[in-house]
Order: structure tokens, then C-alpha cells, then sequence
């Protein structure tokens, strides 16, 4: 047990849980950590930061996000209409169906498995990494991000691809991710870029209705 802390103080402890230092009084008498979202209650005037009595605001935010999908709907080109849902903990990677009249090579819709990047070339995955490492460091996570064997080791499952049949997107030209802080997109270094409301990104988050641009194509996010 940790000995009593008065709220003067605050500044001069870090959470017991991560080590964080961001801790944040609220109204409703409970310390934040910002860093892995931990919750101390306050009784009168002094912290109770004893980690058995902790709440876990973050494991509430996940059950309130596991009822929340994104829809993903194509609003031009000859794909129109198509759409893609994306649930908490998964992952979609927007592409080009390419048909080669050569040799019959096609960007084929991958089924759901283990976050896998097989198919991805090793500039891709790379940026893929650094995304998962920042937000490892984000969220005050502790497991290694690495690569083995074609994959990469991460929390989230991959949905079937979400391919459009459109000369102006990249083979391989966006992928989002939803976990417990939102909805995140990342361009793959794609030929003519994302954009999301006009402004063209590398990485950005996402909110209901934001219109995400990959090349010259549409893709209307909603929240449900």
C-alpha cells in the first residue's frame, strides 16, 4: 500500500500502474493517469493509489467501442457503393483491384487472420511499425512491435481489403486502424496520396463523416 498523498503534491508522484507522470484531478474526485488511462479515487482529500482499487477507464472505453463500427463507402468511380465495416481491434487496407491482361496477377481480397502484411513491401511494413511503435508509446503499452516471418506483431486483426477499381489508387495506397483512442489512417507512401476534407495526410485520425480521398476516390467514414 502507498502511503496517504495530499493533492498539493500530485506533481511530485507518478501513476503506480505505468510510472506516467501526466495525472489529472477531476471534478468527480478521481485521478487520471493520461498515459494508460488508470483511475484513483480521492477520499476527502487524499489519493487512494492503490493499484487493487484502480479503475480501468480504458477497459471501459473498450466496451463502449465494441458496439461502435465504422462503415466505409465508396462514393465515385465504378466501385460506388461498395463499403467495408471496421470494429474495434481491426484493420483494412484500401488498394487497387488490378487485373493484369499479362499474367493474370490480381490483388485478391485477404481474409481475415493475423495483422499480416505478407503482401506489403518492406517500405509499407516499415511505416506500418512506426505507426504501432508511436502508438505503443501513446497509450503506455508495453509490447515489442517487431517483424517475423512476412507479419507483424500487433493487436489488430486484418478485414478483407477494401480494393477499387480506379487507375489513380496505389496498389497498396491507405490503411486504417480502429482501437481503443479512435479511428486512424496511414498512407503507404501511395502514388497521388490521401487526403481527408482536402488536406492531404500521411497519418491522421478519423471522425464520423470526415470524406477520405485515396487518389482521385471517395470514401465517406460513419460512425454507427
Amino acid at each position: 500500500m502507498r502511503p496517504a498523498v495530499d493533492l498539493k503534491s500530485l506533481k511530485s508522484f507518478a501513476c503506480p500502474s505505468c510510472g506516467g507522470e501526466k495525472l489529472l484531478p477531476t471534478k468527480e474526485k478521481i485521478i487520471i493517469c493520461q498515459g494508460c488511462l488508470m483511475g484513483y479515487r480521492v477520499k476527502g482529500d487524499v489519493p487512494d493509489f492503490r493499484i487493487d482499487q484502480a479503475i480501468s477507464f480504458k477497459k471501459k472505453i473498450s466496451k463502449m467501442a465494441q458496439g461502435l463500427n465504422v462503415l466505409l463507402t465508396v462514393l465515385s468511380s465504378t466501385s460506388k457503393g461498395q463499403t467495408r465495416s471496421l470494429r474495434l481491434g481491426h484493420c483494412v487496407v484500401v488498394g487497387r483491384n488490378r487485373v493484369s491482361d499479362f499474367d493474370g496477377d490480381r490483388t485478391v481480397v485477404m481474409k481475415p487472420s493475423e495483422f499480416s502484411f505478407s503482401n506489403l513491401n518492406s517500405e509499407n511494413i516499415g511505416l506500418i511499425e512506426q505507426y504501432l511503435s508511436r502508438k505503443n508509446k501513446e497509450t503506455g503499452k508495453k509490447q515489442a512491435v517487431s517483424r517475423q516471418n512476412g507479419h507483424v506483431l500487433g493487436d489488430y486483426t486484418r478485414d478483407p481489403d477494401l480494393l477499387i477499381e480506379d487507375p489513380s489508387v496505389s496498389r497498396s495506397h491507405a490503411v486504417l486502424f480502429q482501437d481503443e483512442t479512435g479511428l486512424a489512417l496511414l498512407d503507404l507512401v501511395s502514388k497521388n496520396g490521401s487526403y481527408v476534407n482536402g488536406k492531404e495526410v500521411e497519418f491522421t485520425k478519423l471522425k464520423h463523416n470526415d470524406v477520405v480521398n485515396v487518389g482521385q476516390v471517395s470514401v465517406k467514414v460513419s460512425f454507427l
